[in-house]
């Protein structure tokens, strides 16, 4: 008998474990340059982060980043980023700058 997964999932199959990517633009404020926000992302949403494209200035910065994991996490850390006062931008273009 196999022991039981610690993440508290233990009643779902790995086949039935729904996973999603998106791709977003983050644009950050002035104020939340210094901010540990792809570590937030990481920690409290269990999200697998992939930056695409990033300038950060200290006056303001943006990121592309693909968000891997469960849609329900990625709608809460959609939430979370735009409580922040970060700007989220969907599907944005790879080829494009500031």
């Amino acid at each position: 008998m196999s022991s039981l997964p610690s993440d508290g999932n233990a009643h779902i199959r790995d086949d039935e474990r729904m996973e999603t990517s998106e791709i977003l633009r983050l644009n950050y404020p002035p104020a939340l340059v210094n901010r540990p926000v792809v570590a937030g992302l990481v920690s409290t949403f269990g999200l697998e982060v992939n930056i695409l494209r990033a300038r950060v200035t200290r006056e303001d910065g943006w990121l592309i980043v693909e968000l891997n994991g469960d849609p329900r996490r990625i709608a809460d850390a959609r939430e979370w980023l735009a409580r922040e006062g970060i700007e989220i931008i969907a599907d944005p273009p790879l080829d494009v700058g500031g």
